[in-house]
């Protein structure tokens, strides 16, 4: 779909990577189109990548309540790949329910094993959102990734595309960090992407503990805290209810996990990360296309209703 050179040739020009977007063609529903998660779920189920999907695909991945966003989605099927979600999704049993895997696990049959010799530390800032701002010292945080040791070096630094937007990359470029993005978030190459630049690095880390954390445990990176104090967050008026932070439970469970002051990569953290991601839970070709016809058929038939 995408490959690791045509992935490192987009990094040369962030400005058009990480340029506004709207929603692609071939899905309906928002949550669908971010991060490509509904192309992803087509191509493994070799369906046409035109064809809308019709249940609702969690965005994120969290321990705790389902988002609002997901549940209230006006479709008849969800799909879930995280159990605790499944109660939420299905509106109690009152909506259709597919349940397999999260689209990232997927990509390890499209793209297959990263080539040996990955090295150095793709690092993930705390991202914003359209209408909220984090406050955080980005100077300190880039000081602080220039004063890693040697054993984890180069940094890289992958920003968000709302980020490049809003120049927070700027600190991390003036003291020589190579700065890199997975794109925009309605890009349908983007899980491709973030994969890809995973791929060239040993380890993974952040000053938050977010989706990210989950899907570099998955791919196998060793994952390092880079503590930065907190970090509060400052709302445009009228978009205080934009703000979604991680679930405490979810932060709390891996900062036990892996808030260690070096890298680490135990056990217990990745297998959550499998299980948060459903990987138990993979539907096969068939199955999976079969579970998205009739959500196309459900849903067709409620609107006929």
């Amino acid at each position: 779909m995408l490959s690791l050179a045509q992935t490192l040739e987009d990094q040369r020009d962030l400005e058009r990577l990480c340029a506004e977007r709207e929603r692609p063609r071939g899905e309906t529903l928002d949550q669908n189109a971010l991060y490509g998660h509904g192309r992803i779920l087509k191509m493994a189920a070799g369906l046409p990548l035109d064809r809308p999907v019709w249940a609702v695909i969690p965005h994120g991945v969290s321990l705790g309540t389902a988002s609002s966003w997901d549940v209230g989605a006006p479709v008849p099927t969800a799909y879930s790949f995280m159990r605790d979600k499944d109660d939420a999704l299905s509106q109690q049993g009152r909506r259709a329910l597919i349940r397999g895997a999260a689209p990232w696990v997927h990509l390890d049959e499209m793209i297959g094993a990263p080539p040996p010799g990955g090295r150095g530390t793709l690092f993930f800032p705390a991202h914003t959102i359209k209408g909220i701002d984090y406050d955080v010292e980005y100077d300190a945080v880039a000081d602080a990734l220039v004063a890693l040791p040697a054993a984890l070096q180069p940094v890289r630094v992958c920003v968000y595309w709302a980020d490049f937007l809003k120049g927070q990359h700027r600190p991390f470029v003036e003291r020589g960090l190579e700065v890199v993005s997975a794109g925009h978030n309605m890009d349908p190459l983007f899980p491709w992407r973030l994969r890809h630049l995973l791929s060239q690095h040993a380890v993974a880390a952040s000053n938050t503990f977010a989706t990210h954390t989950v899907y570099a445990l998955h791919a196998g990176l060793h994952w390092l805290h880079v503590s930065t104090g907190p970090i509060r967050h400052r709302a445009e008026p009228g978009r205080e209810a934009d703000y979604k932070p991680s679930s405490p439970d979810f932060v709390s469970v891996l900062e036990s996990l892996l808030d260690v002051g070096a890298p680490v990569r135990p056990a217990a953290a990745v297998q959550l990360a499998d299980d948060l991601l459903g990987v138990q839970r993979q539907l096969a070709p068939h199955a999976l296309a079969h579970a998205l016809v009739s959500a196309e058929r459900r849903h067709r038939l409620s609107r006929a209703a």
